[in-house]
């Protein structure tokens, strides 16, 4: 990441300022009130009755690093680490046969989701109860 001096439409070094959801999760709620996929209306999503796990959108690398750089931190993979093993520990995920892990993103969590599909899958290809689609 960079000062923004060779990107004209976004300055990093306000990001903060202008965007303070995308550099933490201070601020965040509890609750994610999302529609479509979140959505808990059964007419309209199949997947109502699920349990879903919402990851806010706050490392601004796509969740693809673990690294620092100029001072910024980059953590984005460990989030998502983070998230698979408390999700795998506290949901007891994999532990009833065809559980099925629908695993993705929207905008910058879309590109994310892509970067993670395949580490996903081998995460949990030892578990024959798991099918991550």
């Amino acid at each position: 990441r960079y000062n923004g001096s060779a990107y004209p439409y976004h300055d990093c070094d306000s990001s903060s300022a202008d965007s303070p959801c995308f550099m933490s999760s201070k601020d965040y709620q509890d609750t994610c009130n999302k529609t479509g996929i979140f959505s808990s209306d059964t007419k309209l999503n199949p997947l109502a009755s699920a349990t879903k796990v919402y990851i806010p959108y706050c490392t601004s690398d796509a969740y693809a690093g673990d690294a620092s750089f100029g001072g910024w931190e980059f953590r984005g993979g460990a989030v998502v680490d983070a998230v698979l093993s408390d999700v795998t520990s506290f949901l007891d995920l994999g532990s009833k046969a065809s559980t099925k892990l629908v695993f993705g993103g929207g905008s910058a969590g879309g590109r994310g989701a892509m970067l993670w599909l395949d580490r996903v899958r081998d995460r949990f290809s030892t578990n024959s109860n798991i099918s991550v689609l």
